[in-house]
């Protein structure tokens, strides 16, 4: 990508992310070495890199899998294969790179890394040739490496000084003025040098020391650019400290000495260009270095354009000197955000003489290739010549054959390559567009900005140099236009060739102008610079390019211009053009002509009948005129009009023209409408109708809901139908025919052809379904409809071609006979019978449809002859299935009068069923007829039982809805009935259609009932024991007695009267012990203790101020700085036990001291915090007793007080302490912790020396073997 922020992949799959990984002891096992397997390695990678433009990790992309890593932990190696999501990927160089930096991070410094793609999976040269691309982690990258990734430079700790502080007015006051430089130093340098690729790792290559024994110098060198470029990131990589979280200070310097090429020189870097906006600082930043770097960043065009500015600035400031630039694009990872291109950057470079690299602080890409490429600048400017020439000649000695082919590769890839912004080894220079090969838009801030210093130079080859210079140039003469660096330092006999006009002229290496040139004249000038070295005449060619000025007024080409506009011409359709001429170069704004209508005469029947296209000149009506236009009302107008250069700006050149339209008629119209037969024999193309457009010529088409090629219009306006008409199709057609220019674009509205279709008698009437199924009810009397027929005939309905007659044809079983009759006109089919009793369950009729009017054919004979005959009338037959409906005329009958009686427990679970009863139906089985509806008639009023239907068997289940109550009830008669569903036709339901039901209930013994299933209780903390804080209540419903008890009071904070339910507190309950109690009370039967019921009971206990507020936290190790500084104070921090109503919001107080209150200050930060800090400017350094007091918010509130120690030093740059505290009056000193210590140990001492004697003198003694059964046992033993 080489600007763009399109995304290559916006759509990629998705893959499920493995399993975690389950960890042995012996992987938690911190003093085991355990090796580092694949799966380790694929864990540092699948999480921690995620796709710069999805956020999604390398595993749920698939880039990374465990299959592909390969680690030999004893031969210190790791292999990662990665994929990318796409063949042609632009991100596989950086993905591969970000895994080697991950795996370089992660991994002891034994291992060595490959990180592959793997074979076939992308698209470039490299992967094609290859399989592989190896990023190896070589001795190069161990030396630049130290810190694993954090320190790209090697780090002379002896070296490098970091200054904090900002550089201020007076270090910078110290710096010496750069002194101007002659001439002749500006061109120490060959030209081969000014013109090689202006990237600096190739730059760099060119100077190499040897190893010089001179003195360490020191330079200057200014980071240049926008916030938030990475100037400061750069500074700190340079400066070793690129871990530091300070990253948003600006105003550091950076002193470090650097060894390039064997020789080591001292850079002192300056990142001081956003300390503050003021212009001296900058003027100084502009003054003091001894080499730039300007830094933009690749994802910001306007930093880009930025750095030019820069550039420019550095320019007029530096005039007379040749001071190193190098233009650096930095973050140059973020691919996908990509603004500005390296053909940008590149080109930029080559436009401004200044050097050119991409770098990525965050990768440490390039970072090292740009200080030691700024080291090499300053020597090839600062030493002598003949040090340079030392330090070619050693190149030469050393450099490799690998780097030769490489340089020489290099240089051949650059010539050769279209993509690059400017081809500086090219032969000729004949066109500036060609120079810039990628987009010139891109390169607008360069040449904007060159433009300020009236010039625009473009280098090529030592042999050519091509300028642009602004044409009318009315300043001072001789004008010099540019500087001829190609000229050699010594030389002689300077002169210019190849103007006749003796325009331009050479002095002191500068070419000058006598007199202001003449674009329109002649556009651009070739000379021939002629000069003499080593007694050789040589020369070079200089192309001046004139840049075109607005200097030339806009003229029509014809002074009056006339045009015609026909009547019922479209809005916005252009009738005639108008033509404007500028002498200015087209491919600038000052020929880019705007048009413009000034007025219009007559201003009838509109004021506003036309309008001009601003760009082309075309003229048009417009929706006024479009409307209005009438020859009749006006026949000409005089339209004036206008033509202006810059695109019609405020500061344009115009000229004005007039145009005279006349107005013509029209004989655009609808034709009239045409009827055409159906079916027609033909030829075709048969013409039916034919339009005309009076005017310009035009194109015809035809547009409508017709097939395609059915109507076809000729360039005569001829309408032709080529095909025969189907009127049961289409019966009619509405043709739009639209008028076009031969450009494709409408000129008038569309007409309409109407195209009507004639019938003719070409359809058999047809049913809309072939079969039928009706039912009639057994008890249907003669003359009931069951079912009416009809049939469709496409044929015109106005006509009698769709009169139709049906008929009854067959009837399956036969017999009985004329059950059914149909109507011949409408269709409708009857019972003829007198009754359907009796008869078959279903019967089968064939109905035919058929034309009441006969088809004309048309016969032609072998002599042309037309002949006309009737044919048979065409018909269409159905089929009528006739299901005979079988009707409820018999009532349901039960089988049993009476049932039970029926024994239910009271404890009987819902569900159960008491019995099954049944009824009797004679109807037709399965029919609605024979299906019953069983009834709980009466006894059910409490719907404790419910009836279940069993359809298949007709038989209905009695079952127990809701739980039984002894007490309440204990016996049921229950009345059922049966009925059909459907209407009985019929008799009536009687007796034998009802059925009793009775069912006993059994007495059971049931538990107790607790009015509640859960007590939430409070409680104020502290209050006596014995209070009665609840009453449980329940009842039994035999009437037995009950017991209540307490379960989960583990602590006995809580008592309950055994059979008054009152719940008590035995002890004083404490809200910071436990805010919160939860127990059960377990109510039982007092004759049977297994029938229990249980509730739970909540105490919360309501807080009161019973706790002083304290302070937290250990604050002897902290410090204050005197002087004071600026924001600096001791977070202290409080805590109240009680609860947020008493200890809410805690307050600070010092105490009531006129001193204390002086020197300290109390700032609260939120309720529990406040900052201590001093309140004057300076306190001598010691420790300091500060008394304060801290108080809760209740009222009345309950207090602390505290004396804080607190250590008062002076502090050095970065905020640490310098000096050690005094100690407190009366603390012990050194000397009398030693006298202490002494003494103790003496006294020790002498306790030891009177146990031995006591011991020795025991030993001495000999045991009384008379009396050895009376020595204790210990002594004996």
């Amino acid at each position: 990508m080489s600007g763009g922020t399109r995304l290559e992949n916006a759509n990629p799959l998705i893959f499920q992310r493995s399993g975690e990984r389950l960890l042995t002891a012996t992987d938690e096992d911190e003093d085991v070495a355990d090796p580092i397997d694949d799966r380790e390695i694929f864990d540092i990678l699948s999480v921690s890199i995620n796709d710069p433009e999805h956020p999604l990790s390398l595993e749920e992309l698939n880039v990374v899998e465990q299959m592909r890593v390969n680690v030999n932990d004893q031969e210190s190696s790791v292999s990662v294969e990665f994929t990318p999501t796409i063949p042609h990927c632009s991100m596989a160089t950086l993905i591969g790179l970000s895994i080697k930096v991950k795996l370089l991070r992660s991994l002891p410094d034994r291992f060595k890394i490959d990180v592959h793609i793997t074979p076939g999976t992308h698209a470039s040269e490299d992967a094609d040739r290859f399989g592989v691309m190896t990023l190896n982690k070589g001795d190069k990258l161990r030396n630049m490496d130290k810190r694993r990734g954090s320190m790209p430079f090697p780090l002379h700790l002896q070296n490098l000084h970091r200054r904090s502080m900002p550089v201020d007015d007076r270090e910078l006051r110290s710096m010496p003025e750069a002194q101007p430089t002659e001439l002749s130093s500006l061109m120490r340098f060959s030209p081969g040098e000014q013109h090689r690729n202006s990237c600096v790792s190739d730059s760099s290559d060119s100077v190499i020391s040897s190893g010089s024994d001179s003195d360490c110098q020191v330079y200057k060198v200014v980071l240049l650019g926008e916030h938030g470029v990475g100037k400061s990131s750069l500074a700190r990589i340079f400066g070793g400290v690129e871990d530091s979280n300070d990253s948003e200070e600006t105003g550091n310097t950076y002193d470090r000495s650097l060894v390039v090429d064997d020789e080591e020189t001292s850079i002192l870097l300056y990142d001081i260009w956003e300390q503050d906006n003021s212009q001296w600082l900058k003027d100084q930043c502009m003054r003091m270095g001894d080499a730039y770097i300007i830094v933009y960043s690749v994802t910001d065009k306007s930093s880009f354009e930025k750095a030019s500015e820069l550039r420019i600035q550095l320019r007029r400031a530096r005039q007379s000197e040749n001071i190193p630039i190098i233009l650096v694009g930095n973050k140059s990872d973020l691919v996908r955000s990509r603004e500005v291109s390296v053909d940008e950057g590149s080109a930029c470079a080559v436009v401004f003489d200044c050097k050119f690299i991409e770098t990525s602080a965050s990768l440490h890409h390039n970072v090292r290739d740009l200080f030691e490429g700024i080291v090499r600048q300053i020597r090839l400017r600062k030493d002598s010549k003949e040090e340079n020439a030392r330090r070619m000649a050693n190149c030469k000695r050393r450099e490799s054959i690998s780097k030769k082919a490489k340089r020489f590769l290099g240089r051949m890839v650059a010539r050769k390559n279209k993509k690059m912004a400017f081809r500086q080894k090219s032969k000729s220079c004949h066109d500036l567009k060609k120079a810039a090969v990628g987009s010139m838009e891109s390169l607008s801030a360069c040449f904007i900005a060159l433009s300020v210093l009236t010039q625009n130079i473009l280098l090529s080859e030592a042999a050519h140099l091509k300028i642009g210079v602004p044409e009318n140039y009315d300043g001072i003469f001789p004008w010099y236009l540019t500087k001829l660096l190609d000229l050699p330092l010594t030389y002689s006999d300077l002169t210019v060739s190849g103007d006749d006009e003796g325009i331009f002229g050479v002095e002191s290496g500068f070419l000058y102008a006598l007199k202001p040139l003449d674009r329109e004249k002649q556009p651009s000038y070739s000379l021939q610079v002629s000069f003499t070295k080593s007694m050789h005449t040589q020369s070079f060619t200089v192309e001046v390019c004139v840049i075109d000025k607005n200097d030339n007024v806009p003229v029509f080409l014809e002074e009056s211009m006339r045009g015609s506009v026909q009547l019922g011409l479209l809005k916005g359709i252009p009738f005639m053009q108008v033509e404007a001429l500028d002498r200015d170069d087209r491919n600038t704004a000052h020929a880019d002509l705007r048009y413009s209508l000034l007025d219009q005469i007559p201003r009838i029947p509109a004021s506003h009948m036309f309008s001009i296209d601003s760009i082309t000149g075309e003229v048009s009506l417009t929706e006024d005129g479009a409307s209005t236009l009438d020859p009749e009302m006006c026949g000409r107008y005089k339209l004036s009009v206008m033509v202006q250069d810059m695109a019609g700006k405020a500061n344009a050149f115009f000229s004005t023209g007039t145009v005279l339209v006349e107005v013509t008629g029209n004989a655009w119209a609808s034709p009239d409408p045409v009827r055409l037969q159906e079916n027609l024999p033909g030829p075709y193309p048969i013409p039916i109708s034919q339009v005309k457009w009076s005017g310009s010529p035009v194109e015809y088409s035809l547009e409508g809901e017709f097939p395609e090629m059915l109507f076809t219009i000729n360039r005569e306006g001829i309408i032709y139908l080529n095909a025969p008409l189907d009127r049961e199709t289409q019966d009619q057609f509405h043709i739009d025919i639209v008028v076009e220019r031969p450009d494709g674009r409408e000129i008038a509205k569309p007409v309409e052809l109407r195209v009507m279709v004639g019938d003719a008698n070409d359809n058999r009437p047809t049913f809309p379904q072939m079969q039928y199924h009706t039912v009639v009810k057994e008890l249907a009397t003669k003359g009931t409809e069951i079912l009416t027929v009809q049939a469709a005939d496409n044929d015109d309905p106005k006509t009698d071609n769709v009169r139709i007659f049906y008929r009854l044809v067959g009837q399956m079983p036969e017999t009985p006979r004329n059950l059914f009759r149909v109507d011949r006109d409408s269709g409708v089919i009857t019972v003829q019978a007198d009754s359907m009793e009796g008869t078959a369950p279903q019967y089968t009729l064939t109905i035919t449809a058929e034309d009441a009017k006969g088809r004309h054919i048309l016969n032609t004979d072998q002599c042309k002859n037309s002949l006309v005959r009737m044919a048979p009338r065409l018909n269409s037959s159905c089929t009528v299935i006739v299901k005979v409906l079988d009707e409820n005329n018999n009532p349901p009958i039960f089988s049993h009068h009476e049932y039970g009686p029926f024994h239910l427990a009271e404890d009987s679970s819902v569900g159960t069923t008491v019995t099954v009863v049944s009824a009797w139906d004679a109807d037709e089985w399965g029919g609605d007829s024979w299906q019953v509806d069983y009834r709980l008639e009466s006894g059910n009023e409490e719907e404790v039982f419910t009836l279940v239907t069993d359809r298949q068997t007709n038989e209905a289940a009695l079952i127990l809805d809701k739980v039984l109550d002894f007490e309440r009830e204990n016996e049921y008669i229950l009345v059922l009935s049966a009925q059909n569903p459907v209407a009985l036709v019929r008799g009536r339901y009687g007796p034998a259609s009802t059925a009793t039901v009775t069912i006993f209930i059994d007495d059971i013994n049931e538990g107790p009932v607790l009015s509640q299933s859960h007590y939430e209780v409070t409680v104020r903390e502290g209050e006596e024991p014995g209070r009665v804080i609840a009453t449980i209540r329940g009842y039994d419903p035999d009437s037995h007695p009950i017991r209540y008890s307490l379960r989960g009071d583990t602590k006995k904070y809580f008592s309950i009267g055994k059979y008054s339910g009152e719940l008590k507190t035995v002890q004083a309950l404490d809200r910071e012990e436990n805010s919160t109690y939860t127990m059960e009370v377990v109510a039982e039967d007092g004759r049977n203790s297994s029938l229990s019921a249980s509730t739970l009971v909540t105490v919360h206990i309501l807080d009161v101020n019973d706790n002083s507020p304290v302070l937290v936290g250990d604050y002897s190790w902290k410090y204050l700085c005197t002087p004071r500084w600026e924001d600096q104070a001791l977070v202290l921090a409080s805590r109240d036990s009680d609860g947020p109503q008493h200890g809410g919001r805690l307050n600070f107080s010092l105490r009531s001291d006129t001193t204390v209150r002086r020197n300290w200050k109390l700032t609260p930060i939120n309720d529990t915090h406040t900052n201590l800090s001093l309140n004057v400017p300076y306190l001598p350094p010691e420790v300091y007793i500060v008394p304060f007091t801290i108080s809760d918010s209740s009222s009345p509130p309950r207090s602390t007080f505290i004396n804080l120690p607190v250590t008062v030093c002076p502090c050095n740059v970065r905020g640490n302490c310098r000096t050690a505290p005094k100690q407190l009056q009366g603390m012990p000193t050194i000397q009398s912790t030693v006298g202490i210590l002494l003494g103790t140990l003496g006294v020790i001492g002498i306790i030891l020396i009177v146990i031995f004697v006591r011991l020795s003198y025991q030993n001495s003694t000999p045991p009384n073997k008379g009396c050895q059964e009376r020595v204790p046992l210990k002594v004996s033993l």
